[in-house]
């Protein structure tokens, strides 16, 4: 499930040209949220590395979802979805019906 949250966040992530980059200290762009919604996708493609084993750590599922929760708190606060679009998400990949249809 979260494999195929992942992958459906970086899609929508790549859709809206929003281009991964780690946050370093205090946002300096004059648009709001932009280097947040960087840093959330920043985190999807750290997430990808660390469930495929490219990252030292041992796989924490605990860290994997405290990390999704955090990218759609993100993609809320950005006013990409709402609140219940989120949850639909979750139900539909643990559904393995994620990718079906456009939410």
């Amino acid at each position: 499930m979260e494999y195929q949250l992942l992958e459906f966040y970086r899609s929508e992530f790549q859709r809206l040209w929003i281009l991964p980059q780690r946050l370093e200290g205090e946002p300096k762009s004059p648009h709001p949220g932009i280097e947040q919604a960087r840093h959330a996708a920043w985190m999807v493609e750290e997430m990808f590395n660390y469930a495929n084993g490219t990252k030292a750590e041992h796989y924490d599922e605990a860290k994997v979802n405290r990390w999704i929760g955090f990218i759609q708190g993100v993609l809320w606060m950005y006013g990409v979805y709402r609140v219940n679009d989120l949850r639909e998400h979750v139900i539909r990949a643990k559904e393995g019906k994620l990718f079906s249809s456009k939410s």
